[in-house]
């Protein structure tokens, strides 16, 4: 239950910040300087995933999970508060850089969370059921971004991020309570790989070569979808950041509830 809620909302979370990044970020730059916070995002994470990976190395990981999440949340009232009350220049291209940082961080450490609280037999039996609370939060974000829009404006929205992500750390300390201790003893026995071990482990196996070469092609595809996509949706809702909040959360409700359908 609590590996499911925690995908769940990790996702949910995500798919609610992605339409007030993409609300906020069009709404004042539109959609052709997307390019430059696209070369933006992996030069952020070329600094971020080695940093991440050397903390998790020497910090438990209910206490890594649990800090990042808590930074994340403190992160988003920052945002919240700069939006509002501030006027720092380039802040929507931040904000964009951020959520796509967030959006590859959160998930993984949910699903490292699932695979330190079950065991090989366990994980082939529930990590489908597990699985769908993706697609379930996808639901739910996508749902509250389309609703409370109108009624809170995009930028206090934000808010609500917040609560999620501050939501997640609370299940991931009443999950870590609960899981077994056998597991628990053999997931604290393993010692996570630094960045160029990871680097070098992939470079010698030609699956994970593979692995690594499809990923790179679905991230291409992946963002240029997504530049068509709100090349089409600028057009569509000009320069309003609540009605582009309102059609992304709504056009991820709708793909959430087709996922776990097909799923």
């Amino acid at each position: 239950l609590y590996s499911f809620l925690f995908v769940a909302l990790a996702v949910a979370s995500f798919l609610l910040a992605k339409p007030i990044r993409n609300g906020l970020f069009l709404a004042t730059y539109g959609a052709h300087q997307l390019v430059y916070v696209y070369v933006g995002v992996p030069l952020v994470l070329s600094l971020a995933v080695p940093l991440f990976g050397r903390l998790s190395a020497k910090v438990n990981q209910r206490t890594i999970t649990t800090g990042t999440l808590i930074f994340f949340c403190l992160n988003v009232i920052g945002f919240w508060y700069a939006f509002r009350f501030l006027n720092v220049p380039g802040l929507p291209a931040i904000f964009y850089i951020w959520v796509n940082c967030y959006g590859i961080i959160v998930p993984v450490q949910a699903w490292t969370f699932a695979n330190r609280v079950f065991d090989t037999r366990q994980a082939r039996r529930l990590f489908g059921l597990i699985g769908s609370g993706a697609s379930a939060g996808a639901i739910v974000g996508g749902l509250l971004a389309q609703v409370l829009v109108g009624i809170v404006g995009t930028v206090n929205l934000l808010l609500v991020l917040a609560g999620l992500i501050a939501a997640c750390a609370v299940i991931v300390n009443l999950g870590w309570k609960v899981r077994r201790r056998d597991t628990a003893y053999a997931s604290a026995a393993k010692t996570p790989l630094r960045f160029s071990d990871t680097v070098r482990l992939v470079a010698r196996d030609p699956y994970l070569r593979l692995i690594a070469a499809m990923v790179f092609i679905v991230a291409i595809v992946t963002q240029w979808s997504q530049f068509q996509f709100s090349l089409s949706a600028e057009v569509r809702f000009a320069d309003d950041p609540d009605r582009l909040t309102r059609f992304f959360g709504g056009f991820n409700f709708v793909m959430g509830i087709v996922a776990l359908l097909v799923q």
